[in-house]
C-alpha cells in the first residue's frame, strides 16, 4: 500500500479553501512561546526566520510583526496568494517566498525556523533528508530555535527546542 500524505502532488487537496478556513486564526502557541524566549533573551541583531508549510500566514504575520524577516516556504501557489494578500500583513514586510516542496526546499541559514503542523504532511520516505535540510539551515548562533508538531492519529506532539550541535 502506497504511504499518500499531503505533500503527494497526486493529492487533491483543496488548499485554498484550508487557507481561507485557517489564515485568520491567531498564532501557535508554541510559536509565541519562542518569540517570547528571543525577546527575552535578546534575539541577535541579524536574526532571520524561516516558516515551512506557512499556509495563508497565521504564524508567518505574527513572525513579522515582531521584526524578524522572514522566508516563507509552502508547496502551494494559494498559500503564498493569501499570505501576500491579507491585510494585516505589515507595509515594508522584510519576506520572501520559496515555492517548493520540503524534498526540494534550499533554505538560508536562520535562527529560528518554524514548521507548525506542516511536517508530517511530508511523504515518510522524504522525512530525514527533510531533517537534515532543516537542521542544517539553523545558524550557528548562540540561540536557534526549530518548533514544529510531530503527530500520529492520536496525539499531537508540540516540540520546541534548542538543537544540540
Amino acid at each position: 500500500m502506497v504511504d499518500r500524505t499531503l505533500s503527494d502532488p497526486v493529492f487533491n487537496a483543496d488548499w485554498a479553501a484550508y487557507y481561507e478556513k485557517t489564515g485568520q486564526r491567531p498564532p501557535r502557541s508554541t510559536l509565541i512561546r519562542a518569540l517570547d524566549a528571543f525577546n527575552a533573551e535578546g534575539r541577535p541583531e541579524d536574526a532571520s526566520a524561516i516558516d515551512l508549510g506557512c499556509g495563508s500566514g497565521r504564524d508567518t504575520i505574527e513572525i513579522i510583526r515582531r521584526g524578524w524577516p522572514v522566508l516563507a516556504v509552502d508547496a502551494s501557489q494559494d498559500a503564498f496568494d493569501g499570505l501576500l494578500g491579507r491585510g494585516d500583513l505589515p507595509a515594508g514586510a522584510n519576506i520572501e517566498t520559496q515555492l517548493s516542496r520540503y524534498e526540494d526546499m534550499a533554505l538560508p541559514l536562520a535562527d529560528l525556523i518554524n514548521a507548525g503542523f506542516s511536517l508530517p504532511l511530508c511523504a515518510k520516505e522524504a522525512l530525514p533528508e527533510v531533517l537534515k535540510i532543516t537542521s542544517g539551515a539553523l545558524s550557528k548562533s548562540a540561540k536557534q530555535v526549530f518548533r514544529t508538531h510531530l503527530f500520529n492519529s492520536a496525539r499531537v506532539y508540540p516540540c520546541v527546542g534548542i538543537p544540540k550541535r
